[in-house]
């Protein structure tokens, strides 16, 4: 199983195991009650849901004064009794007039009338109609099925939008900029403050109703928002009628024969009564909660798929970069990174109003001379306050000093790089560097490698979700910590460059270990190979077994340790090389098993896992490179050496990256490397021939099941062995980098019109679209639809039938999208007034 049907084994345990503590709860409870009948034990074992648990064990639940307990108090429950089964005090006996039963209970000043005493009875039988399962049960398929939510406008929004008149700042959505900015402000407001409100946030909903099976996450939660701002007032509307003939059903049924039409009618008002008061406000209560736990479950969903793709952008190694953190008034700040991260210089430049003239006429100048004395080859620039104008200016200095051909530029996301740089881990890694000039390194280095730059960030800063200050956070921090786990895990940590922060994300590896690993970096020197790791202290062996695998040590002692392949299948890897080489020749004995550094660490017995070994020989990269024919054939099956981003699952109908054009362009050493994958696949050396995924065979003759066998390996181990040899420094990012954005068409959205044709780049995916930074300002939607419209039109130009491409028109946004995306589109609307822009694919 992969790691995502693990921690699906784990969520369902973990389920599993509530359930089971929760019915050994209540039958403790009701057992300690004196209520726990045969039956109602045989019920509580079947249950199979915490809900139905919960409606078995309510009607015994210790309550807090209510009507109805009052009346018990009274003594009034007999009557009541009494009344359900028709007059009679115990079934089969003479049936009594109902004013003629209620008056033995009159008593003062207790009950001091008939009147008195039915009421006290039908509240009990009121809370006793609300309590039966079966009831609970039917009202929770009925509001499911056929109930309907509804919103409107509170009066006292309502009076504060007619007052302001002029439409007040007509708010941009929720989540339309950089993921949900305006959703943080929103988040923030004071409850019973709804003048504060943008009037335009909750214009979609002033009116709205909506069928429950229909509802979809993000509108759930955007009416909670609404509702708790006091902006917006929700109910839900459906029929009680069934429910009540349910409750007056059971309850009657409890009478062996017929009932006069005055207890009938006392039985249902009172029914009546507790669906009204008891029943329908608990299931709507209900009902909203589910509602909202699973729009929540979803957004926290949504928020780490597009944190993955975010995190699995491909980097840009061996780059000099020059970072920028464009504003107005306080200047651009620049921070120039080597290849590794180093901050070699920073400095801030005012190529913008207010600075004085003069300042500004020596910015271009500033800034060339950096480019020239660092030999800067790409200079990143941030998305925030100032981006349109500071891209122009950087790209107008360059050209000015010819320094174009030799630096290109592009844009940044810089979410987050704000709470970085005032982080302590910030502190402890550019000490003495002014916070303001922190951001420019982040934003730096995060072109360089987005991942080891982005885990330093809280996941819910990064501004790729919908609705997460809305959230438990205790929820998100939890789910999306797996997600930097997977990806950190998924793309491998350099031992001799990850900083703590990064390291600490590794599997097996806690905050203080990832610390203990560079204290020994730095007072040993680099990494030899991952065997030292046993030598840093706190690390023991079952720790160095969980996560060696997932560290690289790049020009160690053996290619390996630059590989995914975990150290306790050295043995196997060596074998399987040498054999290819010609070292072993063909099949003969069993290899003789010797320890390996595992073994020795965790004090296993030789070979119990994988520890065949031809020799002591250790393996090189020339080893590999004379083993590939052999390993080609053996897999049996295509294998790319290039690998993609974190990309989205409908890759074939994505919307994707366009080729170079008026709005990108390539770095030279991007499209020289890419040159180089191309000739290497054309050769046939990035693609494995062979018949499928059947496997092939080994110079042995033997197929892949049995080479494995004889290893001491997997099957699964043995290919995942073999694909890393195969391609021993592919990056499961790749390598071509994020192309480099040149906006030249607009500097905000007054500047837009319809029919524009823009570059831009996803920001963020939620289910009614993606959210396109265009550079104006303000991040544009591809609404689902302009999203299932281009891909079905690709669909219909690769020649499927129109059954297939139809297809597309099912497949979500994430399917079709995802953040990171270079796309090419056209502005259908814009409304300035409101700050929004409605775009399509080209």
């Amino acid at each position: 199983m992969d790691e995502t049907q693990l921690r699906s084994v784990a969520a369902k345990l973990a389920s599993l195991d509530s359930l089971e503590e929760q019915r050994s709860s209540v039958l403790g409870k009701l057992q300690k009650l004196g209520v726990l009948s045969e039956s109602l034990k045989a019920q509580v074992q079947q249950a199979e849901t915490l809900q139905k648990l919960e409606d078995l064990y309510l009607p015994h639940r210790p309550k807090r004064a209510t009507k109805a307990s009052s009346a018990r108090d009274k003594g009034l429950e007999p009557l009541a009794d009494i009344i359900l089964r028709g007059g009679r005090e115990q079934l089969g006996g003479p049936a009594l007039q109902l004013r003629d039963a209620a008056r033995k209970f009159v008593r003062q000043p207790e009950v001091p009338s008939i009147d008195d005493a039915l009421a006290g009875a039908q509240d009990i039988i009121a809370e006793r109609a609300a309590e039966l399962p079966a009831a609970r049960e039917k009202a929770r398929g009925d509001l499911q099925q056929y109930g309907v939510l509804v919103s409107r406008l509170t009066p006292a929004a309502k009076q504060a939008k007619q007052g302001e008149g002029k439409g007040g700042k007509a708010g941009k959505s929720s989540d339309s900029r950089k993921g949900g900015k305006a959703a943080a402000k929103a988040g923030g407001s004071k409850a019973g403050a709804p003048a504060q409100a943008e009037a335009g946030t909750y214009a979609l909903y002033h009116e709205f109703s909506c069928p429950v099976r229909n509802l979809r996450p993000h509108q759930v939660l955007a009416l909670n928002r609404g509702e708790a701002q006091c902006v917006l007032s929700v109910s839900l509307q459906w029929r009680q009628q069934p429910v009540e003939a349910l409750c007056l059903r059971l309850l009657l049924e409890q009478d062996g024969g017929g009932q006069s039409p005055a207890y009938i009618k006392t039985v249902q008002e009172a029914v009546e009564s507790g669906v009204k008061r008891l029943l329908k406000p608990a299931m709507e209560r209900e009902a909203r909660s589910q509602l909202t736990e699973v729009a929540a479950q979803h957004a926290v969903q949504t928020f780490a798929r597009n944190l993955h793709n975010l995190l699995l952008q491909p980097p840009m190694p061996g780059l000099m970069v020059l970072g920028v953190d464009p504003a107005f008034r306080t200047g651009c700040k620049l921070a120039v990174c080597d290849p590794t991260g180093k901050v070699l210089a920073t400095g801030v430049v005012y190529p913008h109003d207010p600075a004085p003239k003069a300042q500004q006429q020596q910015a271009a100048s500033q800034l060339a001379d950096i480019v020239r004395k660092y030999r800067v080859q790409a200079v990143a620039i941030g998305n925030g306050t100032a981006s349109g104008e500071t891209q122009r200016f950087v790209a107008d200095a360059l050209a000015a000093a010819g320094l174009s051909t030799q630096a290109g530029w592009c844009v940044v996301s810089e979410a987050g790089a704000s709470v970085y740089s005032a982080s302590e881990l910030a502190t402890k890694e550019l000490p003495g560097l002014d916070v303001s000039l922190r951001g420019a390194v982040s934003i730096a280095r995060r072109l360089q490698d987005p991942l080891s730059e982005l885990v330093k960030v809280p996941p819910e800063s990064l501004g790729v979700g919908a609705y997460q200050h809305d959230l438990k956070a205790a929820t998100l921090a939890a789910q999306l910590g797996v997600v930097v786990e997977s990806a950190v895990n998924a793309v491998g940590v350099d031992l001799n460059a990850a900083s703590p922060a990064l390291l600490s994300w590794v599997a097996g590896l806690s905050k203080a270990t990832a610390a203990a690993i560079v204290a020994w970096r730095d007072a040993q020197g680099v990494f030899q190979g991952r065997q030292h790791l046993l030598e840093v202290k706190g690390l023991g062996p079952r720790t160095f077994q969980q996560c060696a695998g997932f560290l690289r040590v790049r020009g160690g002692a053996t290619v390996l340790d630059c590989t995914a392949v975990h150290p306790e299948s050295y043995a196997a890897a060596e074998a399987l090389v040498q054999e290819a080489c010609g070292a072993v020749g063909q099949q003969g004995p069993p290899q003789k098993k010797r320890r390996t550094m595992v073994d020795a660490a965790t004090g296993a017995v030789p070979g119990a896992r994988s520890s065949t070994v031809s020799s002591n020989k250790q393996l090189s990269a020339a080893m590999l490179q004379q083993a590939r024919p052999a390993l080609v054939t053996l897999l049996g099956r295509p294998f790319v050496t290039s690998a993609g981003g974190g990309g989205s699952a409908g890759a074939a109908l994505k919307v994707g990256a366009p080729a170079a054009g008026p709005g990108s362009k390539q770095l030279p050493q991007q499209q020289q490397q890419q040159q180089q994958q191309q000739q290497q696949q054309r050769k046939g050396g990035g693609v494995a021939g062979g018949s499928g995924g059947g496997g092939g065979t080994w110079v042995t003759g033997e197929s892949l099941g049995q080479l494995a066998a004889r290893l001491g390996v997997g099957r699964p181990t043995l290919e995942d062995i073999v694909e890393s040899l195969l391609a021993p420094d592919r990056d499961v990012r790749g390598q071509s980098g994020l192309a480099a954005l040149q906006f030249k068409q607009a500097l905000g959205i007054e500047d837009l019109a319809p029919g524009m044709v823009l570059s831009g780049v996803v920001r963020n995916v939620v289910d009614f679209g993606a959210f396109v930074d265009v550079n104006a300002r303000q991040d544009g939607l591809l609404h689902i639809n302009e999203l299932r419209k281009a891909a079905q039109q690709q669909a219909q130009q690769a020649g499927q039938q129109p059954q297939q491409a139809q297809r597309g028109n099912q497949l979500d946004a994430h399917s079709l999208a995802s953040v990171g995306d270079l796309v090419r589109v056209r502005v259908l609307t814009v409304d300035a007034k409101r700050g929004r822009i409605e775009l399509g694919v080209v």
